[in-house]
C-alpha cells in the first residue's frame, strides 16, 4: 500500500472464507472517485502428501530453498509451509539427496490460498497432483471432509456415507478429488465401491470427525492381490 502525504483512510478487516487468512483488508479512503479498494493478499501456503506406495521417504523445496517437507514417508503429509503468491517450482527428491527430482512441479499460487501436492503414481514414474484446500470454518457443530483418490491401479470409486442407500460421491476418479462434504459431528462409517457396481474395494471404514475441523482422506496403495501396499484410507488433518 503506497501512502501519499496527508493521505486520510481507515483499513477495515473482513471475514474470509477458505484461505490461508481468515480475514481479508478493504481500505476505505475519501476520495469520491475511488472510495474503496481490497488489499491483496499476497501470502499462500503449500504442503506435500506423500502417496506413492513404492517411493522412498521424500524431501520438498521451492525454488527460492523454502523447506516445503523433510524426510516425508509414505502416507503422511506435512505442514503447510508460507511462501508468496506467484508462480513457484517445487521439488521432490529422495529423502537426504537434491537430485535426480523425482517430481518438478509446476505452481501457480493465488494470494491467501492453500494448496496441497500429492505425490502419487508408482517411484518409477511419479506424479506432483496439485489440489487446492479450502480452510475455511465449517457451520456450527459440523466437520468438513474430501476425498482424494491417489491408486493408481483403482478405477473409479463411489462412496457412501453411513449406510445410505445413495452415494455421497459417484465416479471418483485416480488424481481426482471430490468436493468438500459438510458432516456432523462423530464417528461415520464410508464405503468404498468400484463406480456402479456392488463391489467393495476395501472394508468399510469408520472416520471420528470433530467439529469445526477440516480433513482429506486419501485413498492410497494398491487393489492387487498380494501388493505390498494394500488399499488403505488415511485421515489427515487439514485445520
Amino acid at each position: 500500500l503506497t501512502l501519499s502525504a496527508g493521505a486520510n483512510l481507515t483499513l477495515v478487516a473482513v471475514e474470509q472464507s477458505g484461505a490461508k487468512s481468515p480475514i481479508s483488508l478493504v481500505n476505505l479512503t475519501r476520495n469520491y472517485l475511488v472510495p474503496r479498494s481490497e488489499l491483496v493478499d499476497i501470502a499462500a501456503q503449500v504442503r506435500v502428501v506423500h502417496a506413492s506406495p513404492d517411493a522412498p521417504a521424500v524431501d520438498a523445496v521451492l525454488e527460492d530453498a523454502t523447506k516445503v517437507a523433510s524426510a516425508l514417508t509414505y502416507g503422511a503429509a506435512s505442514t503447510y509451509a508460507p511462501t508468496k503468491a506467484g508462480s513457484h517450482t517445487l521439488t521432490i527428491t529422495s529423502a537426504g539427496t537434491t537430485t535426480p527430482a523425482l517430481v518438478t512441479s509446476p505452481l501457480a499460487l493465488t494470494g491467501s490460498g492453500s494448496y496441497s501436492v500429492f505425490v502419487m503414481g508408482l517411484a518409477a514414474s511419479p506424479l506432483g497432483v496439485v489440489l487446492q484446500d479450502f480452510l475455511g470454518a465449517p457451520t456450527a457443530g459440523n466437520a468438513r471432509l474430501r476425498i482424494v483418490h491417489a491408486s493408481p491401479d483403482t478405477v473409479g470409486l463411489d462412496v457412501f456415507q453411513d449406510d445410505t442407500a445413495t452415494a455421497a460421491i459417484t465416479g471418483l476418479l485416480y488424481k481426482s478429488a471430490s468436493a468438500y462434504l459438510t458432516v456432523p459431528a462423530g464417528a461415520h462409517t464410508y464405503k468404498f465401491n468400484l463406480t456402479a457396481t456392488a463391489n467393495a474395494a476395501l472394508p468399510a471404514q469408520t472416520l471420528t470427525l470433530e467439529a469445526g475441523k477440516i480433513y482429506t482422506a486419501v485413498v492410497l496403495g494398491s487393489s492387487l492381490a498380494g501388493a505390498a501396499k494394500p488399499l488403505a484410507l488415511n485421515l489427515i488433518t487439514d485445520r
